[in-house]
């Protein structure tokens, strides 16, 4: 269960790494784009890096969503960059 995503606002650790975890195995862009939602509202470095990495790194599913993860990412967190760069 993935919607509404601002139940994993500031969620736990091992909630995150799941979330992670089911991010990086998937290959459905729907569930990729709320997974990511999820993430963004969970906000903390860890979450930040993997969707700085997918940014990078796209997956095949990248091409059928609207938006990278740098938006996911500004929506909770302000501008992606990379976490301890000095950015938002």
């Amino acid at each position: 269960m993935y919607r509404p995503s601002e139940i994993y606002y500031h969620a736990p650790e091992d909630v995150r790494d799941g979330l992670i975890a089911r991010l990086l195995e998937t290959e459905d862009s729907r569930t990729a784009g709320n997974l990511m939602c999820c993430l963004a509202m969970q906000g903390d470095d860890k979450a930040l890096e993997t969707l700085y990495e997918l940014e990078q790194h796209p997956r095949p599913w990248r091409e059928k969503l609207y938006v990278g993860p740098s938006v996911y990412a500004q929506a909770a967190a302000g501008p992606l960059t990379r976490p301890g760069s000095g950015g938002s």
